[in-house]
């Protein structure tokens, strides 16, 4: 029984042709002609079709040509065509959005189920998403409190160190400041007892109010006023209780009026007091070093802090804490942590990314290094964050819904609300690990189908018994992203060393972006003025505004504007090529062979096999260079095995992989191979093209499994009537004691809700396709949604419409109906719709 280890390629690089016309910028009006696109030569729907091409226009040549940056070799004239045509074609995308056939995705498992239609995410919680970790468990949000200490008593053994010359408190001494017998306060400052017995009740609510508002801005300015005591001695220990509680953020001043004195008690300007990133508790060392002039009860405090931060040090190297965000992608969500913790985006690890459009779940894993940054620090600065530094967002307020705008909240009371930002997190411990990707099993999801039309429930039941049995594990349009700008269409540009046509990809206007992105987009087309374009893009645009930090410094220089994009968001696009060449292939694996048994030719994993079976080289192996030896080397694919007769008994549909194209895979001995080096070389392409001089441009290769199964699987049909009721909650719902609504009387819609685990890589967007057999994408979803809203508008005027159509007949006659008719149309509108990123 043959085997075949993963094949090795050239390191032949086909070049670029050796001019191109200079860039032009596309018309964006939504209009398509397509008629031009067809060639008489074979085409990719990347370049025929695929995000609706604008007619091809002949460019004339400019003086400002294009020389490829690494060219090695001079292609044959039938390649150099076709990437010219290919060229002519990316030049002019960006016409209309994407659709799931335009990312190959045609193919069902099994079609005899009839189709139903449903809606998601129309809130944020109709889309939960938890990780599943390596040891199988679920990963909650359990507990956003304040980390408990690692030291709360100290050693039987230990001694209290105080200077020899120290004078040992007396009986003379003033019981306000040598008390020892009160263990030292745990809480909240404002909650220390020590506070009450030094201050009326009015003047301690007052001080509370105070110390919760926070010590920043107009707040700052406020202050408690107290009454001044008699004794000297009572005086010194309120002031000493005062500065203690609080860390010296709080300083009291004596103020004389009307020949009264008062103790003034107020925040501490910048340069007073413990220093301004200084904490109550857990903080840096004393203010006051005079050990001598110490109690014991305030030496056992310091002894403690000591013994606190020595244990912090001495933790593990990284600290992990689950992560709950909302409305946020992995990269917004990312940057919010670094800001806040003031640390680099590299210090911050994660297993997987996560939906945008979601309340998801994640561990994450920050990097302590040299600040030894301790779990109080952390569940610190991320409940004190407020507005962090150079940031102009705002919270996504709201339970679950569209998000209202959240304010900056500070202090305390934060534990108590909504995380700020859409961001919460909790868990926190010391780890010896950093968290990488692929850590994680998979994910469960909860996913909420909403506005559920369907003949009868018998289809749901027959459609959710084919999900058990698999679906096709497409790669989702989040791979290609919503734009009709795809991001497969960039990594193309990538692959063939153009990488001034990467960043105008990057740059382009497309069709229906939301403001203020597509207006930003639109005048840097018209001015090329960088600088006003970066000083204008949203932050969240990363790949944008290092582009443009880049042709600040050298317009001319594309390949290093592109090098300042993070490695993982370049290599993002050049893997979603790979994604849409492994869609095509699996849709046709489908259409030709079907989905419940393998055939002659697949492909199965070598460990999927029986143990002590030997894998053979392809027979057409070729020479490799050193290049090429070198990233087979640090590739470490798999080896897989070409499936004979004798083998198919033994293996299952869902042991069948398919190949991600690279120089260093095995392609399929049926159609299927063949048809994977055909769309290469319809984008220009060979497989021995697919080793670059660029090493994180280089594709070795990988495989993918045909279908995806889940782990399990179950759903359940809910009734409802509200369009906005909360249909499931988030772990901060629960911890927060958010109730869920009582059901609502008379239900008239229903909703689909459905629990399953998916492993790693798989799209829950696409399990949901196979079972509703519609189109799941986000631009599809987009225009249910908009349709409901109009009908809801709709409904929602008729009755005052009817109402005013009433009163009208009976004051001037049926003509005022008319009048009256065409003013509700006019006053009928549509609500603005976020953008739904499946």
């Amino acid at each position: 029984m043959a085997t075949v280890r993963p094949r090795e390629g050239s390191d032949d690089d086909k070049s670029l042709p050796e001019k191109r016309t200079k860039l032009d910028q596309p018309e964006i009006d939504g209009s398509l002609d397509l008629t031009d696109i067809a060639s008489k030569e074979a085409q990719s729907p990347l370049q025929a079709g695929i995000s609706g091409l604008q007619a091809a226009h002949t460019s004339s040549v400019d003086s400002n040509v294009h020389q490829p940056d690494t060219p090695t070799s001079e292609p044959t004239a039938s390649t150099s065509d076709k990437r010219e045509t290919m060229f002519s074609r990316l030049k002019t995308i960006g016409g209309r959005p994407q659709t799931l056939e335009d990312v190959g995705i045609e193919a069902y498992v099994d079609n005899s189920v009839p189709s139903f239609t449903a809606r998601f995410k129309e809130r944020f919680t109709d889309f939960l998403v938890w990780e599943i970790g390596n040891d199988g468990q679920v990963v909650r949000l359990k507990d956003i409190r304040r980390p408990a200490r690692l030291v709360t008593n100290l050693p039987d053994d230990y001694v209290l160190q105080r200077p020899a010359s120290a004078p040992v408190p007396t009986s003379e001494t003033p019981a306000s400041a040598s008390e020892p017998q009160e263990p030292a306060f745990e809480g909240p400052p404002e909650q220390d007892p020590r506070l009450a017995k030094v201050l009326p009740p009015d003047a301690l609510d007052s001080l509370k109010d105070l110390w919760q508002k926070g010590g920043e801005g107009w707040s700052a300015r406020g202050s408690v006023a107290v009454k001044a005591m008699d004794s000297k001695d009572d005086r010194k220990a309120f002031h000493q209780i005062i500065r203690e509680v609080f860390g010296g953020k709080l300083i009291t001043e004596h103020k004389q009026e009307d020949e009264k004195t008062s103790i003034i008690i107020t925040w501490a300007s910048k340069g007073r007091g413990r220093d301004d990133n200084s904490r109550p508790r857990g903080g840096g060392p004393s203010k006051n070093p005079d050990r001598s002039k110490m109690s014991e009860q305030d030496l056992k405090r310091d002894a403690l802090k000591q013994l606190e931060r020595e244990a912090n040090r001495a933790a593990g190297p990284y600290i992990h804490f689950t992560l709950q965000k909302t409305n946020r992608d992995n990269s917004d969500a990312l940057n919010i942590l670094a800001r806040a913790l003031n640390v680099q985006g590299r210090d911050i690890g994660t297993a997987g990314t996560k939906d945008k459009r979601a309340v998801s779940v994640q561990r994450v894993s920050l990097d302590r290094g040299r600040s030894k940054k301790s779990l109080d620090d952390i569940w610190y600065l991320m409940h004190n964050r407020g507005n962090e530094q150079g940031s102009n967002d705002r919270g996504r307020g709201g339970r679950g819904g569209r998000g209202g705008r959240g304010g900056g909240r500070r202090g305390p009371d934060q534990q108590h609300t909504r995380g700020d930002k859409g961001i919460r997190i909790g868990d926190l411990c010391y780890a010896d690990e950093p968290l990488k990707l692929g850590d994680l099993k998979g994910n469960r999801f909860l996913i909420t189908l909403r506005d559920l039309q369907v003949e009868s429930d018998e289809i749901v039941d027959k459609a959710m018994a084919t999900l058990r049995h698999g679906f096709i594990n497409y790669y989702g349009t989040q791979r290609f992203g919503t734009a009709t700008i795809p991001t497969h269409a960039i990594g193309l540009a990538l692959l063939h060393n153009d990488y001034e046509l990467a960043c105008d990809l990057i740059m382009r206007p497309r069709a229906d972006e939301q403001e203020p992105a597509g207006s930003i987009r639109k005048t840097y087309a018209e001015t090329g003025d960088a600088k006003a374009a970066l000083a204008a893009f949203p932050r969240w645009l990363v790949a944008e505004r290092h582009i443009l930090e880049g042709l600040i410094k050298d317009p001319q220089d594309h390949k290093n504007a592109l090098q300042r994009i993070p490695k993982q968001l370049r290599m993002m696009f050049v893997n979603a090529y790979q994604s849409y060449i492994w869609n095509r292939v699996a849709s046709e694996r489908a259409k030709l062979y079907g989905c419940d048994k393998p055939v002659v030719g697949d492909l199965v994993m070598l460990s999927d096999m029986q143990e002590g079976e030997e894998a053979d080289l392809p027979e057409d192996d070729e020479a490799i260079s050193k290049q090429t030896r070198t990233l087979r080397a640090k590739s470490r694919i798999a080896a897989v095995k070409i499936l004979r007769e004798a083998d198919l008994a033994s293996v299952s549909i869902h042991d069948v992989v398919l190949p991600q194209v690279g120089f260093n895979c095995v392609y399929p001995a049926n159609e299927l191979g063949e048809l994977a080096k055909a769309i290469l070389k319809e984008d220009g392409l060979e497989w021995t093209d697919l080793v670059r001089e660029k090493a994180e441009y280089s594709l070795s290769g990988s495989y993918r499994k045909f279908l995806h199964k889940p782990g399990h699987v179950s759903h359940t049909i809910l009734n409802y009537s509200d369009p906005n009721f909360p249909l499931a909650a988030s772990d901060e719902d629960a911890l927060l004691g958010e109730p869920m609504p009582e059901p609502e009387a008379n239900p008239i819609r229903r909703a689909l809700q459905i629990d399953l685990h998916l492993g790693t890589a798989a799209y829950a967007t696409m399990a949901l396709r196979e079972i509703m057999k519609v189109d799941t994408g986000s631009n599809h979803q987009r225009a249910l949604t908009q349709a409901d809203q109009a009908t809801r508008a709709a409904q929602a005027a008729a009755p005052i419409l009817e109402d005013s159509n009433a009163s009208a007949d009976t004051a001037s006659g049926a003509a005022g109906t008319d009048t009256l008719g065409h003013a509700a149309d006019a006053e009928t509108h549509v609500d603005a719709v976020e953008p739904i990123d499946t």
